[in-house]
């Protein structure tokens, strides 16, 4: 035992092969040190093995060194059985390969988790640089990574911009149009915007406050960064926030979206739901061409579209298909289209499995040919008694207004040998 007052060792069966006087630090190789006094920053812990300490800031130095605990006052290292290879002594950075690293203070964009794995830190910018590197937690003030068994390539020391391939991050702060899921894998994120470019990547949740992408094992190739759009091609993403016309959904695909109105502009995508609130897309499983950005109209080929808002006379059904829709008044334009269910307030179509060639955009009437409504077909003496029912109704109500009725059974009779002779 050694008096704490002069931060000296303090413990039992410890062994030391040199302390230095000039900085009270640890000097030695295969030294045990049980306990040192925390008010310097000093080693404290239980059987911990410590290679050597720089005495010019306190910093650890050496290879396959063992500490148990550190102070948490100076960025200093804190935890159980780490192993730290390297520690800079200018910025208090982590640098070295294979190290594991319990935990880092948080109030420096310092590391925390549990079994992780760094790398190299850059003691500029506490930026994570390296390759197949393992990073649990880093705070989240600074954009910085937050999760579990994460892995990142590359970390822009200017920017805290993930860059690398194939790399996996859980989570980063959500402040900052940063990533935010599990067990997803970005490729490049661009420092100028924070924003995703790269092929084949994979992220789980970004954050909604600006037209961010959420949602879980989603796909993205490339996000402009001058609008946070999505653009690339065979993308698959799962949410996006609904404050912005934006996409919602799951297993979602989507091929571009314009950076100038948020707008969905592509080819054989799919778009499972977008909002309501402006005369957007609703659904499952839909699939949708194109989108035009200067009224979010639906514009395209044998796209399929589940269902749309029925407060403006946009459509609503299930695996209906649609082949246009005019910009200028949500009106359905197009050939061989196929709608299950129109607004109804709207002199609209309303039925199954209906085919619609044209709809004309100023009264939204149905203009075309070889449509087909979802009524049940009849025989032709159903339909023919059916007929002269009400073909007799009417002629009633025009009789007694006229006063016309001695000639009313000749008329009934000419009407019916008339309809015979069509069928």
């Amino acid at each position: 035992m050694i008096d704490s007052s002069a931060h000296a060792l303090i413990g039992q069966s410890s062994q030391t092969s040199m302390i230095d006087s000039s900085a009270h630090a640890l000097i030695g190789q295969s030294s045990q040190t049980s306990m040192i006094d925390s008010s310097a920053h000093a080693l404290i812990g239980q059987s911990s093995q410590t290679l050597m300490i720089d005495s010019s800031a306190h910093a650890l130095i050496g290879q396959s060194s063992q500490t148990s605990m550190i102070d948490s006052s100076a960025h200093a290292l804190i935890g159980q059985s780490s192993q730290t290879s390297m520690i800079d002594s200018s910025a208090h950075a982590l640098i070295g390969q294979s190290s594991q690293t319990l935990m880092i203070d948080s109030s420096a964009h310092a590391l925390i988790g549990q079994s992780s794995q760094t790398s190299v830190i850059d003691s500029s910018a506490h930026a994570l640089i390296g390759q197949s590197s393992q990073t649990s937690m880093i705070d989240s003030s600074a954009h910085a990574l937050i999760g579990q068994s994460s892995q990142t390539s590359m970390i822009d020391s200017s920017t805290h911009a993930l860059i690398g391939q194939s790399s996996q991050t859980s989570m980063i702060d959500s402040s900052a149009h940063a990533l935010i899921g599990q067990s997803s894998q970005t490729s490049v994120i661009d420092s100028s915007a924070h924003a995703l470019i790269g092929q084949s990547s994979q992220t789980s949740m970004i954050d909604s406050s600006a037209h961010a992408l959420i949602g879980q094992s989603s796909q993205t190739s490339m996000i402009d960064s001058s609008a946070h759009a999505l653009i690339g091609q065979s993308s698959q993403t799962s949410m996006i926030d609904s404050s912005a016309h934006a996409l919602i959904g799951q297993s979602s695909q989507t091929l571009m979206i314009d950076s100038s109105a948020h707008a969905l502009i592509g080819q054989s995508s799919q778009t499972s739901v977008i909002d309501s609130s402006a005369h957007a897309l609703i659904g499952q499983s839909s699939q949708t061409s194109m989108i035009d950005s200067s009224a979010h109209a639906l514009i395209g080929q044998s796209s399929q579209t589940s269902m749309i808002d029925s407060s403006t006379h946009a459509l609503i059904g299930q695996s209906s298909q649609t082949s246009m829709i005019d910009s200028s008044a949500h009106a359905l334009i197009g050939q061989s289209s196929q709608t299950s269910v129109i607004d109804s307030s709207a002199h609209a179509l309303i039925g199954q499995s209906s085919q619609t060639s044209m709809i004309d955009s100023s009264a939204h009437a149905l203009i075309g040919q070889s449509s087909q409504p979802s009524a049940k077909e009849h025989s032709p003496c159903v339909q023919f008694s059916f007929l002269s029912a009400f073909v007799f109704d009417l002629w009633r109500g025009f009789v007694s207004t006229v006063r016309l009725r001695k000639i009313t059974p000749l008329l009934f009779v000419c009407l019916c040998i008339f309809f015979s002779i069509r069928r």
